[in-house]
């Protein structure tokens, strides 16, 4: 699949998704359901979503800031020398996966066979599932793509003999014509999946070397769950496992598993915290010569966030620092008593794994905005948001009816909680509804 193809299916799929009839019943559409997408922006573009009669809770992107952090990231890796894979478990919505493609994304990286299907619908001409596959159904489905002459291009993780073994048998059965690309995911003790050692990975490689329909390609794997922090300790974690990462290709390249035919052996790592030090290691040349084909799998930077990664992210506190892009908003249900708030949203409209909300502002009557004044989140429950505000007053400062804008901590945990998100321009008013699929 040419690039240029690629567009236009994303298009194409873009444009029969905004003529999808979205029900009353859906999250925040109520009063103006059933709606399409098409329907709603002919009549309200430009509107703010209480103006469009958009029901709160309401989960806004800011389109400018997601922009912004696509092509920051983009280039960020550009420039290092890397490609960029971006891990769109994170989002799930076609309209954010082909503003990345569009800026130059190598591949979309997934952690599913049901999600590589929405990338493969989008027109993605190529998909990265960074996990093993495992399921007969699943790998039904490789094969069927991998039977499409002008399909998408398509790689995915093996730890074991036994799991190539199932791909072999599954892919050869149902008649694969194209080679699945394949990554010898590398792990440490105690952690997730992966080889756990550089010998095992080369037995691995040696396994599928000899089946036609699979192509070993090089190494993956995670480093996220090896540190919460960016303590030297923990970055000496980070860099010791990218380095065994970088270890196992040269491994593989070594033994002629990998690399072959011209191909470079791709190497790839990283999340939205340490993709610094992952693309530091993973881009060094390998000992028989040769650069190997770094691959960045970040997910959260898309929209960033107010929470985990804005304290995480390597790139806070400097010029081009990635953007906060989406928000939840909610009105006040209750004052019941002078010292606490509660707002109509809570962990079924944003994921608190990685902390509460940041309260950013709030809306009193007519629709003035106003500052957070001391406003924070204490608690939350499944439709409600517990807020205090230190000074006290808070019964003079909010009221039932108003509205409060949260920023979300962990993007991952949230984009799962909406179907629908909706798309605000530079000035505040609705440019696009985004469908997601989870």
């Amino acid at each position: 699949m040419t690039a240029g193809t690629g567009a236009a299916a994303a298009a194409s799929y873009l444009s029969a998704l905004a003529d999808q009839v979205i029900p009353a019943t859906a999250k925040g559409f109520a009063a103006c359901g059933p709606v399409t997408a098409s329907e709603l922006l002919a009549a309200h573009r430009g509107r703010t979503p209480q103006e469009a009669g958009l029901a709160l809770p309401l989960a806004v992107l800011h389109v400018p800031a997601l922009d912004h952090n696509i092509a920051r990231m983009q280039h960020w890796a550009a420039e290092r020398g890397a490609e960029l894979a971006p891990h769109v478990k994170t989002t799930m919505a076609p309209w954010i996966m082909a503003r990345q493609l569009a800026a130059g994304a190598w591949a979309l990286a997934v952690a599913s066979c049901g999600q590589a299907s929405v990338c493969a619908a989008l027109g993605a001409p190529r998909i990265l599932i960074a996990n093993e596959v495992t399921d007969p159904a699943d790998i039904a489905w490789l094969a069927a793509r991998l039977r499409e002459p002008d399909g998408p291009e398509l790689l995915c993780y093996a730890d074991s003999e036994a799991g190539v073994d199932l791909l072999a048998a599954g892919l050869g059965g149902q008649g694969a014509a194209r080679p699945l690309g394949l990554l010898i995911e590398i792990g440490v003790t105690g952690g997730r999946g992966g080889c756990r050692s550089t010998g095992q990975a080369v037995a691995v490689a040696r396994r599928a070397a000899g089946v036609p329909w699979l192509a070993v390609r090089g190494a993956a794997g995670f480093e996220g769950v090896l540190a919460d922090a960016r303590r030297p300790a923990d970055l000496a974690r980070i860099d010791d496992f990218a380095g065994a990462v970088h270890a196992a290709g040269a491994a593989l390249a070594g033994a002629g598993l990998a690399g072959r035919a011209g191909d470079r052996v791709v190497l790839s790592a990283a999340g939205s915290v340490f993709f610094d030090r992952v693309a530091d290691r993973l881009r060094q040349p390998l000992p028989g010569g040769g650069d190997p084909l770094a691959v960045l799998r970040s997910g959260g930077y898309v929209s960033h966030d107010h929470g985990h990664l804005e304290h995480l992210s390597p790139l806070a506190g400097h010029d081009g620092a990635f953007l906060p892009a989406i928000e939840v908003r909610a009105r006040v249900l209750s004052v019941p008593q002078p010292d606490l708030a509660i707002a109509g949203a809570g962990k079924r409209e944003f994921g608190t794994d990685l902390g509460l909300p940041v309260v950013l502002g709030r809306t009193g009557p007519g629709g003035a905005g106003l500052g957070a004044a001391g406003l924070i989140a204490v608690a939350a429950n499944d439709q409600h948001l517990h807020l205090r505000r230190a000074a006290g007053g808070l019964d003079r400062l909010l009221a039932p009816g108003d509205v409060v804008r949260l920023g979300i901590s962990h993007p991952c945990t949230t984009f799962d909680r909406w179907r629908l998100l909706v798309a605000l321009g530079a000035d505040g008013g609705i440019c696009d509804v985004v469908h997601t699929f989870f």
